[in-house]
């Protein structure tokens, strides 16, 4: 959600920003996950927007899903994930912020990230039409480790900072 929320600020703000990169960050579109996982994702996003409005937030200390969340957030992003539009709490096209960002942007996925697997991170670059996309998939080997899965790239590891950094320098214009 963080690099959806930052891409879509991009296209708001496209005079701030020089680069954009997101890791990890793909559509929430249950349409944009692989096939199996369709059904139970569209399932899973309506359950947590009946919890949310429910309760008035989403208690999700008590669903293995990280601590509580907004009720707005979960609202607009189950909303974002049944429907495939980018729509805000007010009714606002987000989708056309998506097309705004200008700056020259790196989308990054991994190879073991159940949550944000390659279909769906590919989507997120595909809305990303202004902006030059460099498109990167990695696998934990290729970063010299065994594993990194959605947190991973939190804790290291320094292959995937180089790569970022060359990056930067290279193609985003050395920033």
């Amino acid at each position: 959600l963080g690099g959806v929320l930052t891409a879509l600020h991009a296209g708001r703000r496209p005079d701030d920003f020089s680069a954009l990169v997101t890791l990890c960050s793909g559509d929430a579109h249950f349409r944009t996950w692989p096939g199996a996982s369709q059904a139970g994702l569209w399932v899973f996003y309506r359950a947590f927007r009946a919890i949310s409005r429910t309760v008035g937030y989403l208690p999700g200390q008590h669903l293995h899903w990280g601590g509580p969340v907004a009720r707005g957030v979960i609202l607009d992003w189950t909303s974002w994930g049944v429907t495939g539009r980018h729509r805000g709490s007010a009714g606002q096209n987000l989708d056309a912020l998506l097309r705004g960002a200008r700056c020259p942007a790196l989308v990054v996925s991994l190879s073991d990230d159940p949550m944000a697997p390659r279909s769906t991170v590919d989507a997120l670059a595909a809305g990303l039409t202004g902006a030059p996309v460099t498109r990167w998939h990695l696998a934990p080997h290729e970063l010299g480790v065994d594993k990194l899965g959605h947190f991973g790239h939190l804790r290291g590891p320094a292959a995937l900072w180089d790569r970022l950094a060359d990056w930067w320098d290279g193609p985003a214009g050395g920033i």
